[in-house]
């Protein structure tokens, strides 16, 4: 797991960093995976280290994966995570991405409380990541804070 980009200047933001954990055909495990779990916030969140871009290329344990971290129930009950995001905050993300470039049918897929966006060459240069995740992935920025 590595960090590629800083997409605010605003620490305190639920969407600030985005992280990239590289695809693979099965669940992430090793010294990473294990450092990731260990972290008292999962690995997701803390001091303000809010997303990550996560691959789900269609591997029935990365799905398994997504949806278990994009549950709430189970964020909260396993990572502490409170998925408080209020409309206003989504509708100032969307409006961030929006004036980033994004197309209102990538914008469209933004849902819940996590927000995938195809992971196509022109959405990552748009946002200034410079590798792309493996074909198929998506992105996602996850939040919000976990103080």
């Amino acid at each position: 797991m590595r960090l590629v980009h800083e997409i605010s200047d605003h620490t305190k933001r639920w969407w600030d960093l985005v992280w990239f954990l590289p695809a693979a055909a099965e669940q992430p495990e090793g010294q990473d995976w294990a450092e990731l779990r260990s972290h008292p916030c999962g690995g997701m969140s803390c001091n303000y280290l809010d997303g990550w871009v996560l691959p789900v290329a269609g591997a029935p344990a990365c799905q398994d994966m997504l949806r278990d971290i994009v549950d709430e129930a189970w964020c909260t009950d396993q990572l502490g995570l409170d998925y408080g995001v209020s409309d206003s905050a989504k509708a100032e993300y969307v409006g961030y991405l929006a004036g980033k470039g994004l197309e209102p049918g990538e914008l469209s897929m933004l849902q819940q409380g996590a927000y995938p966006l195809s992971a196509t060459n022109r959405v990552l240069d748009t946002l200034g990541i410079g590798e792309s995740p493996a074909s198929g992935a998506l992105l996602m920025v996850l939040g919000p804070n976990c103080d």
